[in-house]
């Protein structure tokens, strides 16, 4: 992403349906999430990891993400979709087991695009922020730093890089639930749909943001959850601008 260009988008989201439950020390594994009138989502798990993910559109299978491990550690994660388009992302770790560097390779139609890495810091072992770099010129060197509460992800605040120096474009402020995160806080989760979302591993479940760049204030948009009674989500409605889109089922 060339960050002098940022486009400014929204997905803010409220609670809507938070009752109180007992949380299961029992672990659920999430198999399938579907819109039945777009897209399902299916999850496949090897010794307690998620070692595949594949969205598919009806019958079209659009993407198909392989995880791999070594040591119980995410290492390498394969991601080829339906238009020649595939990533490969490679991760290396510090001797304190947390992910110290972050490389994807971009590739459309057999060639390399660009080369993307991702170098992470943390303060007193959670993260603090990753910098990322690129081997086009054209591209910007970019920063993301984290704020965290309870677990979750709370803020990030986003800069570029030139020859003039380090500029913060602007930040997102986030709000959850408190219930379990679907993604039982499995690294490779944030590898699945948005990639490099590290918000995935929150916690808990993500339920609103709001988002500031330059003057622009950005808040809209509703998720009414409902959960199992080990207090994992179920399934979501969607709203936004007074416009409800058909509920997303959650399956373990």
């Amino acid at each position: 992403m060339d960050f002098k260009k940022i486009i400014l988008g929204l997905i803010t989201v409220t609670l809507l349906s938070c009752g109180t439950v007992d949380i299961s020390p029992m672990r659920l594994f999430v198999k399938e999430i579907e819109d039945p009138t777009c897209y399902k989502d299916l999850f496949e798990y090897g010794g307690g990891h998620l070692i595949t993910f594949k969205r598919f559109f009806g019958e079209r299978e659009e993407t198909t993400t392989q995880f791999h491990y070594l040591d119980k550690q995410l290492v390498k994660i394969e991601i080829k979709r339906d238009q020649g388009l595939e990533h490969t992302i490679e991760l290396t770790y510090g001797e304190n087991g947390l992910r110290q560097e972050e490389k994807l390779t971009t590739i459309y139609s057999g060639e390399i695009t660009y080369i993307k890495t991702g170098t992470f810091s943390y303060k007193n072992g959670v993260l603090k922020s990753v910098i990322y770099s690129y081997n086009d010129p054209n591209y910007l060197s970019a920063e993301t730093e984290f704020q965290w509460s309870n677990g979750n992800i709370t803020k990030m605040d986003f800069y570029f890089f030139d020859s003039y120096g380090r500029h913060h474009t602007g930040n997102r402020i986030y709000t959850y639930d408190n219930k379990i995160n679907y993604s039982n806080q499995d690294t490779a989760f944030i590898y699945t749909v948005g990639t490099g979302d590290e918000t995935k591993i929150s916690k808990n479940n993500l339920i609103a943001t709001i988002e500031n760049f330059g003057n622009e204030s950005f808040q809209g948009g509703q998720y009414s959850f409902t959960y199992n009674v080990s207090g994992y989500p179920t399934g979501y409605r969607y709203e936004i601008n007074n416009q409800k889109y058909n509920p997303i089922q959650i399956k373990y």
